[in-house]
């Protein structure tokens, strides 16, 4: 059946120039990135995936029911992507803000331009502002951030094995990018062959 002048969907396409569902689409895809974007530290994506549920419950019952399916993975996640035992990368940001986009795509049509803005007004941002450097000079959203997470210490001492035509050693790294044996006069040349 092809929508007549006065079919819902129509009118919802006149209003802004996108159809209803261009813009579950852009939610979907801008959230699922947007939640990527901030992907960048343990249990940050999911903290900002659970204030997002959180602003979403409040909007209703219906809404609360759509919450509870990314609200319940991002708590399941949080303590393992905190402990760093567990990450939840591209895949699984990408996966949860899509979840974000599905559960907002029941939200009254206003609403979901406006997030639309938002999303978009956001991720332009990111091209020019880094998200962590705000997070970090921002000492509320710095505590937020460090919620849960383990200190920051120094970089751990990786051993890696290096072999030079017949000589076999081993090179440790120091976490600053230097090895303990450069510091050594002339052991890292292999010997020449006679």
């Amino acid at each position: 059946m092809i929508p007549g002048p006065h079919h819902p969907h129509r009118a919802e396409h006149r209003a802004d120039g996108l159809g209803p569902a261009a813009r579950v689409a852009g939610l979907v895809a801008g959230t699922a990135n947007l939640v990527n974007l901030f992907d960048l530290r343990p249990g940050r994506a999911i903290k900002v995936s659970l204030a997002a549920s959180a602003v979403l419950a409040a909007t209703g019952a219906q809404a609360r029911a759509s919450v509870a399916a990314p609200a319940g993975a991002a708590i399941a996640l949080l303590n393992e992507d905190l402990g760093e035992r567990a990450m939840l990368g591209d895949a699984g940001a990408n996966a949860l803000g899509a979840m974000l986009g599905a559960a907002a795509a029941r939200l009254p049509r206003l609403t979901r331009v406006v997030m639309l803005a938002g999303i978009a007004g956001l991720t332009a941002a990111s091209e020019k502002v880094s998200f962590t450097k705000v997070i970090e000079q921002t000492p509320a959203l710095h505590r937020l951030d460090m919620l849960g997470r383990r200190p920051a210490g120094p970089a751990p001492t990786v051993r890696i094995p290096v072999q030079r035509h017949h000589l076999h050693s081993a090179m440790t790294f120091n976490g600053t990018g230097t090895s303990a044996r450069s510091a050594e006069k002339n052991n890292d040349i292999a010997p020449t062959e006679e």
